[in-house]
């Protein structure tokens, strides 16, 4: 069973990852290990050890820190380790719409979709 330290900083790394748009083999190549490292390592199935973090968090750009936050917060670790890589993803590219009326109407049509869908369900 994984460590749920393990777990949450692979979702760090997932989030990470997907925030700059690589991919598990971009990561992988960019430290010197395989894809399929990277994904036991965003699963908290392999613990990732000091001296990778610390290659992880220069080829992400982020401050080796960043994999740690939010640590004590349960609820924040059950999420990181949860959400789908599309909904990162969508995330991320709404953070970079500047218009507000334009990410209100995106909120009111993701609302109307998710709603029609539980229904439908």
């Amino acid at each position: 069973m994984a460590n749920s330290i393990d777990v949450h900083v692979g979702g760090i790394l997932r989030q990470c990852r997907v925030n700059k748009g690589m991919t598990q083999t971009d990561v992988g190549d960019a430290v010197g290990i395989s894809f399929q490292q990277i994904q036991k390592y965003e699963k908290g199935a392999n613990r990732i050890g000091m001296s990778r973090l610390w290659d992880l968090s220069i080829a992400l750009d982020v401050p080796i820190t960043h994999f740690f936050e939010g640590l004590g917060d349960s609820d924040h670790t059950a999420q990181a380790s949860t959400l789908s890589e599309a909904t990162l993803a969508l995330a991320s590219e709404f953070d970079m719409i500047e218009d507000d009326a334009a990410k209100n109407h995106f909120l009111y049509l993701a609302r109307i979709l998710s709603k029609r869908h539980r229904k439908a369900g």
